[in-house]
């Protein structure tokens, strides 16, 4: 009897660890951080908008979309092109892509953690055009 019930205790701490382990694991390589996702919401020059974006992207990686609010169903995608250690506040560059694909713009700026805001330059890609952008946390 007491083997049994040996077993049968020790079983369920083998389960409930293994339960633990495979709950917590979340199929990030090695090095590769889980992407954090933030919502922002602010100016591109005149412009209103709203961002979401994972600033911990790799570069060339989809990193997100951005709309302006007056044209909600035009989602622009955002692709990584570079984020040194954005997620302690550095800077971030990051390139837009039109819904037919193409690079339109880019955002370069700085991406900071302590009140969650991205803010810099974006340029139009076609015209040159440069409008200063501030995203902050969206509520």
């Amino acid at each position: 009897m007491k083997k049994t019930g040996f077993h049968a205790m020790a079983t369920l701490v083998l389960l409930t660890s293994l339960f633990a382990v495979l709950t917590s694991f979340r199929g990030y390589p090695a090095g590769q951080q889980e992407p954090v996702w933030e919502d922002l919401a602010g100016n591109i020059g005149p412009y209103k908008v709203f961002m979401h974006i994972n600033c911990t992207a790799d570069p060339g990686e989809k990193c997100g979309y951005y709309y302006y609010k007056d044209r909600p169903a035009s989602k622009f995608t955002l692709v990584m092109v570079s984020n040194e250690n954005a997620l302690a506040g550095s800077q971030m560059t990051v390139k837009e892509l039109s819904p037919q694909g193409r690079h339109t713009g880019t955002f370069k700026g700085y991406f900071s953690t302590r009140g969650i805001n991205f803010s810099g330059t974006f340029t139009n890609t076609r015209t040159k055009k440069q409008f200063k952008f501030e995203l902050l946390e969206a509520e």
